[in-house]
């Protein structure tokens, strides 16, 4: 139902003369001819007296099986989503869709997952959703084909699609990282394949990737609850049939279970199996997501200091969207390196992750060049005029000496010989000044050449990564 009161129903039909309206997307039952049936889509008004659209959905059939929806949800802006299986191969889907093919063998499904605009004339995607199918065990010996299907279905507020349902594929598309990545129904009733799992999927809102998409079961047999007389009891596997979301996004599904080993957590209400035929199951994925960290290698020249950057790229998985503050550090660098390098980020952290796109930020590491010393101390030559000096107050004293007969001769001498000796001091105190050198420079061994390791941390709440960045110093 959506915000105006108006109901949204979804099925399937086996007739030919369902109630369809003017300019619906399918007014025709594709599958009547082989006897199947098909799913529909029907919108009523708040009293239920009027369609205001309503309109087949599905392709011809297998040779066994049909069309059939199960599920069905609406957005705000009034766009209904439907799930269900189909054995078709012709089901309706769109270009760009996730899986445009129906992957199951023959007699066996795929789910289906179908967006439909609010007037039910057109679809805004539709696609397949699923493997090549396997088999469920009904005893030791009896066994039927089976495929996938989507029982639940759940929007959240950006668009994306949560479908949960049950597969027997082996094959069934799973995310990177995923809670469980294998289908762990193991058959031995003697059929192809494997039993049921359940899965939950989300569907990007474009209906053209997967966020993410998991298995969730165990083997499908409970060897410790055998029936009254005495013989194992083969159930139905593992299968989801509703799933809801919180504010969070946090995924809720709940389905039937006959697995004695289905996951469930420490502490939990009931952690085994009590019924012979399979127990009821609620369980609550946290889908918050994680995200890696990557970065390019940096090679600096020797003497070069500026322009030497990472790209540092931040990769979301599991459905994580939030922002990633990065810091760098040193964890390894060459045995007595010297002048390390600095490390900044500058305005590009932290990085914003709003979809299944990944975000860059830019890593500026500063290295400092080396600076030898050219010049030295030159030696003062002031000591050469005091010894010249000294040698010319010698001579004039010994000059001195042989005109001492006159004593006013031998003063005049005497205030010559002071002159020139502090006109020598003088001098020689000016030269050493002019010709000395400056003061000595300060010798830097710039960077240590080698190779360093950077290590990139980033942060988002309590959800943490590290990353590696290679620095060559030449």
């Amino acid at each position: 139902m959506d915000a105006s009161g108006d109901a949204y129903v979804a099925g399937q039909t086996g007739s030919t003369d369902f109630p369809v309206t003017p300019g619906a997307f399918q007014e025709s039952n594709l599958a009547a001819a082989s006897g199947f049936s098909t799913a529909f889509i029907t919108k009523l008004n708040p009293t239920g007296t009027t369609l205001i659209y309503s309109t087949y959905l599905g392709g011809s059939g297998s040779d066994s099986t049909g069309d059939a929806a199960n599920a069905i949800a609406v957005d705000s802006g009034g766009n209904a989503y439907v799930a269900g299986q189909t054995g078709s191969t012709d089901f309706p889907v769109t270009a760009g869709a996730y899986q445009t093919t129906n992957h199951s063998a023959i007699s066996f499904t795929n789910a289906f997952v179908t967006k439909l605009n609010p007037a039910g004339t057109a679809l805004i995607y539709s696609t397949y959703l699923g493997g090549s199918g396997g088999t469920t065990c009904s005893s030791a010996t009896l066994y039927q084909k089976a495929g996938d299907e989507a029982n639940g279905l759940a929007i959240d507020g950006a668009g994306d699609a949560y479908i949960a349902g049950a597969t027997a594929s082996t094959n069934f598309p799973v995310t990177s990282g995923a809670y469980q990545s294998t289908n762990l129904n193991q058959i031995i009733c003697g059929g192809p394949g494997v039993g049921d799992n359940a899965f939950i999927t989300e569907l990007n809102s474009k209906g053209s990737s997967l966020v993410y998409s998991t298995y969730l079961g165990g083997s499908g047999i409970n060897p410790g609850a055998p029936s009254p007389t005495g013989v194992l009891v083969y159930g139905p596997g593992d299968q989801a049939t509703a799933v809801a979301l919180d504010s969070s996004n946090n995924v809720y599904v709940a389905g039937l279970t006959s697995s004695a080993d289905f996951p469930v957590t420490a502490g939990a209400f009931q952690t085994v199996e009590k019924a012979a035929m399979g127990d009821a199951f609620i369980a609550k994925l946290e889908t918050a997501g994680t995200f890696t960290i990557t970065g390019t290698a940096v090679t600096v020249e020797a003497g070069a200091t500026e322009g030497n950057t990472s790209t540092v790229t931040v990769a979301p998985s599991g459905g994580f969207t939030g922002s990633v503050a990065l810091t760098a550090g040193l964890t390894s660098s060459p045995s007595g390196a010297q002048d390390l390098p600095t490390l900044s980020f500058g305005s590009t952290s932290p990085v914003n992750i709003t979809g299944s796109a990944a975000g860059t930020a830019v890593l500026t590491i500063s290295t400092t060049a080396p600076v030898a010393c050219s010049e030295s101390y030159r030696e003062r030559p002031g000591g050469l005029w005091y010894s010249l000096g000294a040698v010319l107050l010698a001579g004039l004293l010994l000059a001195g000496i042989m005109v001492t007969r006159r004593r006013t001769a031998f003063a005049i001498v005497v205030v010559l010989a002071v002159l020139t000796l502090v006109t020598a001091g003088f001098a020689g105190c000016a030269a050493g000044g002019s010709g000395s050198s400056p003061p000595p420079c300060t010798l830097t061994p710039g960077t240590t050449a080698g190779i360093y390791t950077i290590t990139v941390t980033g942060a988002s709440g309590s959800t943490t990564a590290t990353g590696s960045v290679t620095l060559t110093v030449q």
